[in-house]
């Protein structure tokens, strides 16, 4: 499983099948604040959410988008605000990291729209959206 680093963060993101939930564990020890996000109603795992983290004293700083259900970071000591988007709902906590590891996990509301939908957006700004039957 490969790791990235943004803003002096390094982080790994994954958990997408079963193979890939193996190599997160695998790498799990190397990272001091693991999430696992998943659906508040079923507990399934909860693909292509956002991932925004804030040094509260101004420091590190991350964004990214369509994580992976299990998102691991190693992070500096220190107090950091971390949120979590999927669809329409945000959620946000403040953390402190210090010399425990951190294992939290995010209960996000996740709807299934009654059909499927395709939402194009036209070069003008006007939105378009059709339903696939």
């Amino acid at each position: 499983m490969p790791t990235m680093a943004r803003h002096e963060v390094v982080y790994a993101s994954g958990g997408n099948d079963e193979a890939d939930v193996k190599a997160m564990l695998a790498i799990a020890d190397r990272f001091n604040v693991r999430l696992t996000i998943v659906d508040a109603a079923r507990g399934e795992p909860l693909h292509g959410t956002a991932v925004f983290l804030v040094g509260r004293s101004g420091g590190s700083a991350l964004h990214v988008m369509e994580a992976g259900p299990m998102f691991y970071l190693q992070l500096p000591a220190g107090d950091y605000r971390l949120a979590i988007g999927y669809q329409d709902w945000l959620q946000l906590t403040d953390i402190v990291v210090d010399g425990q590891p951190l294992d939290l996990t995010f209960r996000l509301p996740a709807d299934t729209p009654a059909e499927n939908w395709l939402f194009c957006r036209l070069a003008n700004g006007n939105h378009a959206a059709a339903a696939v039957l």
